[in-house]
């Protein structure tokens, strides 16, 4: 899925997590929570794949203007 659309501006960004669990493979994980997003609100978890990295797939795939 490849929607490229310029960036809105944005203050929120992509974060790394520490200590989600259990780690053997130390992956990494990062999140992006839109500003002023309730609380209670559901996840969504996106995979990318071994070449690419968290940020450019977020936006590059347009998943930060859908959570935004």
């Amino acid at each position: 899925m490849v929607l490229l659309s310029p960036a809105p501006a944005q203050a929120a960004a992509i974060r790394p997590v520490a200590g989600f669990g259990s780690n053997p493979g130390a992956l990494q994980m990062f999140e992006y929570v839109p500003d002023g997003l309730p609380s209670g609100r559901p996840a969504v978890v996106v995979l990318h794949g071994c070449t690419q990295d968290a940020a450019g797939y977020a936006r590059g795939s347009g998943w930060i203007g859908l959570a935004d």
